[in-house]
């Protein structure tokens, strides 16, 4: 099995509930900055040994931070996670994406060629990863604003609902998305452009690849990880819950 893989990891954002001046990736976790755990994580495995930083804001501080030892892109605009992928797509040469998020330190080398394994194995275009949790309660709290899983009657995903457009009762699903993908990069590089920013905050997702990968007649692979290696840091809370939970 020929693995060509290329890691996108999106650093750009500013983290306003975070009360700092650094740009939300370049915060401290146990003396490092959060990204710099997905980018050990993501030379340790599988993927391709140089991600692909897109950044934005105060970009410099993150560039001086890892000099050249990865590659960057630039999302001058925040225009959601679609357009900060298509901002490094001109990049990637590699017959596979994966894509990860600085702001999320926890996921390892395991889980990331775990992902890509399931993704070669099934010959897909689309993977995916979902997590199950009990509830919101606790250390989860954090995971009430992450998009929702729909799956059809068959039990296949059909779609990701984002939060802020998610009906009260899609709200009470307990099957997020981490937003962590493996996609094959031709495929995405045709269909990127079909993602609209018809949605509460008027971004491009990337989620809605999904939608439209399921109309195209694509089967989406799942691979089902611990809700701990995709937690995420939005807020002051999230941050102190990682120090002293995880």
């Amino acid at each position: 099995m020929n693995i060509d893989v290329r890691a996108i990891i999106l650093a750009g954002g500013k983290g306003t509930r975070m009360n700092s001046e650094l740009p939300k990736v370049m915060i401290q976790l146990s003396g490092k900055p959060l990204v710099s755990y997905t980018v050990d994580s993501v030379k340790k495995s599988v993927a391709s040994s140089r991600p692909v930083l897109v950044v934005g804001y105060m970009n410099e501080v993150v560039m001086e931070y890892f000099n050249n030892s990865v590659d960057y892109a630039l999302q001058d605009k925040q225009l959601g996670t679609g357009h900060a992928v298509s901002c490094a797509l001109p990049q990637i040469k590699n017959e596979t994406i994966l894509v990860l998020y600085g702001d999320m330190p926890f996921i390892t080398e395991k889980e990331i060629d775990i992902l890509i394994n399931a993704h070669y194995s099934a010959s897909a275009n689309v993977t995916m990863a979902t997590v199950h949790l009990e509830d919101f309660s606790g250390d989860r709290k954090g995971f009430e604003r992450y998009g929702r899983i729909i799956r059809n009657e068959n039990g296949e995903v059909g779609e990701i609902v984002e939060y802020k457009d998610a009906s009260d009762e899609i709200r009470l699903k307990t099957e997020v998305s981490p937003s962590y993908f493996v996609i094959n990069t031709e495929w995405l590089r045709k269909n990127i452009p079909k993602i609209q920013a018809n949605n509460v905050q008027k971004e491009y997702y990337l989620t809605d690849i999904i939608k439209i990968a399921i109309e195209q007649g694509e089967r989406i692979t799942t691979v089902d990880l611990p809700y701990r290696v995709a937690f995420g840091i939005n807020t002051v809370e999230d941050l102190e819950i990682a120090k002293n939970v995880f």
